[in-house]
């Protein structure tokens, strides 16, 4: 190939070189990755737009987790420095980190001994009640995908720990080998009852160490901190609840420091499509050529306008 005028030969061998990791579909430019995945490479002027949306929206999440959500689908040359600058100017971000910070207690780490084999579960709260009656949250935290479930709960009597467990985790997950949890009397009762019921091992922080299930408590820190921006940045103080399942959806998406890999990832073993990305990621191209789907396509046109 001739260079273009202007454009020495070394230049154009280099374009070249780094044109074969890119291609159009449509009018949308993607990246060849190195594991033959693609990611979308948004223009420009779309790109604070698309950091904002998906820090404000799945969970106000610091630097590192928001990048990691976004190159989930999407890349361009300097992400992380666009990523730093947006969260940085989140005035909600700065208020809230610099509210409630407290210092860390020495962890105790119990050996994880593989996926399902241990939940951490710890409660948060009381909020403000909501139209729903909600004022607690349960958290709960599989030790070795990282996965989370944020369950609210009108009370923390042993009997709402115990249902919410049996709904969220138990039917979901099937049994874990173990559940640790502190000593609080919310994990008494029919909670207790429904682990060995299940012939689950019920492990309870000591007095000496109540800090042993350090992920449950980072989780209950996380909520409290996103549940502060969340209410600031809605006005909403009564309707946090509807906010959980945004953030748990955002920790779920989010590569984590000890694994570098995603919750969902561990759990499903394929990586999670994120919000700004789903029209994207599955959107196919229309072929006017084929009568049948063609016609199926005007069909449902006209169904959703109410033709």
């Amino acid at each position: 190939m001739a260079a273009p005028e202007g454009v020495d030969a070394v230049e154009l061998k280099r374009v070249l070189r780094r044109a074969r990791s890119y291609r159009f579909q449509g009018q949308e430019l993607l990246r060849l990755m190195a594991n033959s995945s693609t990611r979308i490479c948004p223009p420009p002027e779309q790109r604070e737009a698309l950091i904002e949306q998906s820090h404000r929206r799945l969970g106000h999440f610091g630097m590192r987790r928001t990048a990691g959500l976004i190159k989930l689908s999407y890349w361009w040359s300097g992400m992380h420095a666009d990523v730093s600058s947006v969260v940085s100017r989140c005035k909600l971000c700065d208020r809230a980190n610099t509210t409630g910070n407290v210092r860390p207690e020495e962890l105790q780490p119990l050996p994880i001994k593989g996926p399902m084999y241990r939940w951490g579960v710890d409660l948060c709260g009381p909020f403000p009640e909501t139209a729903r009656g909600d004022r607690y949250v349960m958290v709960a935290i599989e030790h070795f995908s990282k996965h989370i479930e944020l369950i609210p709960l009108p009370d923390k009597t042993a009997k709402s720990t115990a249902q919410a467990f049996l709904s969220n985790v138990l039917a979901r997950f099937s049994a874990p080998a173990e559940v640790l949890t502190d000593r609080g009397a919310e994990w008494q009762g029919e909670f207790a009852a429904l682990l060995e019921q299940c012939a689950i091992d019920h492990r309870e922080t000591s007095a000496e160490h109540p800090q042993t299930d350090g992920a449950a408590e980072r989780i209950v820190q996380v909520v409290k901190r996103g549940l502060r921006k969340y209410c600031a940045q809605e006005g909403r103080a009564q309707a946090w609840d509807e906010f959980l399942p945004w953030m748990a959806l955002g920790y779920r998406c989010s590569p984590q420091a000890s694994t570098r890999m995603t919750p969902y990832f561990l759990l499903y073993g394929v990586d999670p499509v994120v919000p700004p990305a789903v029209r994207e990621r599955f959107a196919e191209p229309l072929d006017p050529t084929n009568e049948q789907e063609f016609k199926r396509f005007l069909q449902a046109e006209e169904a959703r306008q109410g033709r």
